[in-house]
């Protein structure tokens, strides 16, 4: 008997998919501009994968994906094709489509954006293709300009590595004609080249794509591109229309935007005002920190090591040897910003090394100043180092430092109580750091610090003799009477990469991994605010789309031609 060859029926499936996803188009840049002769990560380009099978797309490529935009979501299998690349720990970013006349649709397109970047890893840029907003009809130069620069700045406002995508001679226009924010681009070249802009990715005309430099390091070393970085909205509470009218006035919106941003019907919102009921709304390009709310951290087995800097080290830092897991770095002294905060703190990205941060406090209280007097000189304190740490990635917590003079009880308390409230507020981890018999009297007067503060306790019997680097040991046996997740072992250690003028570093250890936070996906939805982006599978584009219509149609046949077959045998 012969056997018939069979063909698995998820041959021709995958033929099918293929030929509705791609493939990738792969190539290999010129070797000789190369020093090694051999390709550096990332620079070998795609701008299309097949989520389940890809011959010539490696991990060391990166991918840049058609995601849409809010009103028209990615294209077909744009989960899986992303899902993919976040399995083989391929490098991918997004390229947002935005048909956006309106200025809420853009606010949109931005949160659509983050809707994406809380689901899935996205280590390469994001880039806004303006073809569809330079081309409009309906829009003057002001208004194309206005969109743009919207998507471009509040992108930026939430740590996204932003850019503009488009034709090179469309970018060259754009950047003659249009005062847009100077941001990087991805370049689709012609035979003029004429685009003068910044770039790092560009499509050469054989449609090959190439990347100038390892822009997925770069994303990866500046903290990009992650939930943490997001801002939320300013919300603000109404009760009339009237309300409506001066808070649309104040923030230059129109009423409009207002309303389509926060998806409320005006007819909804005046029943409600009629009822009596008040509504809260976001601000579309007011932003503000997530407040950092008190959490719990996994307890490591084995603690993490990190130093502390200021400008006691001036810049004798060799930082090819700052082997360091943390670093927390002195934001201020009292209202002198710390000359080396900036120093320290970009050279710890550079080295991709996590960021905390201490204020050393010089307000203490004067002879006949009142309460109030004092309260505002702290606070004044507080302000310089919430200025001073704005614009960098703070993942370790934020402490001040207790130290020198004696302060009263009462003094301590509105202290503490002002520091947890600005620095929560501001989305950073409240810590207190001070020496063994200083945290001991502030525990002995309010026992909820412990609960409160991220506490970090410098001490030890070796606290102050000289050690080798190789010798240094967590001492966190030594304090037994409240928890301590971090200590400073030593004061004086060598050989660490770092010293002050007597040649020696101060030492830390953290049973705790402050970069690991609670990023489940319904907390991150939650905590950021992530709006849900609902796909419309009637606009199914391409032949995938196609083939799930003829599918549906040949199946619809089939049960037609049956039926009609039983009918006449009846």
């Amino acid at each position: 008997m012969i056997n018939k060859f069979k063909i698995n029926p998820a041959i021709p499936l995958a033929i099918l998919i293929a030929a509705a996803t791609g493939t990738g188009v792969s190539f290999h840049l010129n070797q000789e501009k190369l020093s090694t002769g051999d390709l550096v990560p990332h620079e070998i380009g795609h701008d299309n994968i097949n989520p389940y099978f890809n011959l010539n797309v490696k991990s060391t490529d990166f991918v840049l994906l058609d995601a849409g935009s809010s009103k028209n979501l990615a294209t077909f299998l744009f989960d899986q094709k992303i899902k993919y690349c976040n399995e083989k720990g391929i490098a991918c970013g997004l390229i947002i489509n935005s048909t956006a006349e309106k200025d809420y649709e853009i606010y949109n397109d931005v949160e659509y954006v983050k809707s994406i970047l809380a689901k899935y890893e996205i280590s390469c840029p994001v880039y806004l293709n303006i073809k569809s907003i330079i081309k409009s009809k309906k829009l003057n130069n002001d208004e194309k300009e206005k969109l743009i620069n919207i998507f471009l700045e509040m992108c930026e406002k939430n740590g996204i590595y932003v850019g503009i995508s488009g034709e090179d001679d469309l970018l060259k226009q754009a950047k003659e004609y249009l005062d847009i924010k100077e941001s990087d681009a991805y370049v689709i070249m012609d035979d003029k080249q004429d685009y003068k802009g910044n770039f790092i990715i560009y499509k050469d005309q054989e449609g090959k794509i190439h990347a100038t430099k390892d822009i997925a390091k770069l994303i990866n070393e500046k903290r990009l591109n992650t939930t943490a970085t997001f801002k939320i909205n300013k919300k603000e509470t109404i009760k009339s229309m009237e309300e409506l009218e001066e808070l649309a006035f104040k923030n230059n919106l129109s009423i409009d935007t207002l309303l389509k941003y926060n998806n409320i019907l005006k007819i909804s919102l005046e029943y409600k005002f009629h009822k009596g009921e008040t509504v809260t709304l976001s601000i579309p390009d007011i932003l503000e920190p997530v407040p950092y709310e008190k959490t719990s951290f996994e307890t490591l087995q084995d603690p993490l090591m990190g130093c502390d800097l200021s400008d006691m080290q001036e810049k004798n830092t060799d930082w090819d040897n700052m082997d360091f897991d943390f670093i927390i770095i002195r934001s201020n002294h009292g209202k002198t910003k710390d000359d080396c905060f900036e120093y320290n703190a970009n050279n710890c990205i550079e080295s991709n090394i996590p960021i905390g941060v201490y204020c050393t406090n010089e307000v203490f209280p004067k002879e006949n100043e009142s309460k109030e007097e004092f309260i505002k000189r702290f606070k004044e304190q507080v302000e310089i180092t919430l200025d001073t740490i704005k614009d960098y990635q703070i993942d370790f917590p934020v402490y001040l430092g207790l130290e020198g003079e004696k302060i009263e009880e009462e003094y301590i308390t509105e202290m503490l109580s002002i520091w947890k409230e600005e620095i929560s507020k501001n989305g950073y981890i409240p810590g207190i750091y001070s020496n063994q018999s200083v945290m001991d009297n502030i525990i002995e007067n309010d026992n909820t610090v412990k609960d409160k503060f991220e506490l970090w306790v410098a001490g030890g019997e070796n606290y102050d003799q000289e050690i080798d680097i190789d010798d240094v040991k967590p001492n966190f046996d030594e304090i037994k009477d409240y928890p301590t997740p971090m200590i400073q072992s030593t004061s004086s250690c060598i050989n660490a990469g770092a010293k002050n003028s007597d040649g020696k570093l101060d030492i830390d250890y953290s049973k705790y991994d402050y970069t690991k936070k609670d990023n489940t996906e319904e907390t991150i939805k939650e905590k950021y605010e992530i709006r849900k982006f609902s796909k419309n599978f009637a606009k199914m584009p391409y032949i995938g789309g196609s083939l799930i219509l003829i599918g549906a149609a040949t199946i619809g046949i089939g049960k037609k031609i049956k039926q009609k077959s039983k009918t006449k045998r009846k």
